[in-house]
């Protein structure tokens, strides 16, 4: 699993953070270090880099910090880069771009043409998530005035809000959304297609700071603050 967290004798969230690689089951755990903040790790579709947020944009390394980080996108200042991914054919990058009136984008890192803005920049959607068949994508924003859940079309179709909160994650089999909501972490169970609805909707177990979930949707990976 990946992270982010400072530079301490234990990773926390903080500034000037690094990236961190722990090896299931039982470890070691591998820090990153680099100059500078760095956050928001994602892998690969085959495993074998991860890419990451900093000040300036994204860059991309292996696993265990074997090379240098490459540059994959510059995001124009005043921007913070953030939560990023990729999509299953292993090409097409999926980028938050947190400036004024943009939300997310998706580029083919080293292609001929320039990233593509996918949602509306009104709406200010962020945390953008792709599913794992490559046809979905998931946001969080508050353009409504309070904080949901949007699902669109990754060919840039309608947006639409299937939930309240923050944070989405899909499960590993595509038809499922986790994210932070009401009561705690939720579950959202979706009928995907022309018309997006939720089928049914959870809460599993009581807010994290942060969650991933393991292959087979039946085990998760939660970070505490301060512990």
């Amino acid at each position: 699993i990946a992270f982010h967290g400072s530079r301490g004798s234990r990773p926390t969230s903080g500034s000037d953070d690094d990236i961190w690689v722990y090896q299931l089951p039982s470890g070691p755990l591998t820090r990153l270090p680099e100059p500078g903040d760095q956050a928001d790790p994602s892998w690969t579709p085959d495993g074998r880099f991860l890419s990451f947020a900093h000040d300036s944009g994204y860059s991309i390394r292996a696993w265990d910090g074997s090379d240098r980080p490459r540059l994959l996108l510059t995001v124009p200042a005043p921007a913070q880069a953030r939560r990023s991914g990729w999509f299953p054919d292993g090409r097409r990058f999926l980028f938050d771009d947190y400036r004024e009136g943009a939300s997310y984008g998706v580029v083919v890192p080293g292609g001929a043409d320039g990233p593509v803005m996918l949602a509306p920049g009104h709406m200010q959607l962020w945390a953008a998530t792709v599913s794992p068949d490559g046809q979905w994508i998931a946001s969080h924003g508050n353009w409504t005035g309070t904080n949901g859940i949007f699902v669109q079309a990754s060919d840039g179709g309608g947006v639409r809000q299937i939930a309240r909160g923050v944070s989405p994650t899909w499960s590993r089999s595509g038809r499922e959304l986790f994210f932070r909501g009401p009561g705690g972490i939720n579950a959202a169970r979706l009928e995907l297609g022309q018309d997006i609805r939720v089928e049914s909707s959870s809460v599993l177990f009581p807010f994290v700071a942060s969650f991933d979930v393991l292959p087979g949707d039946s085990t998760f990976v939660v970070a505490e603050l301060g512990v």
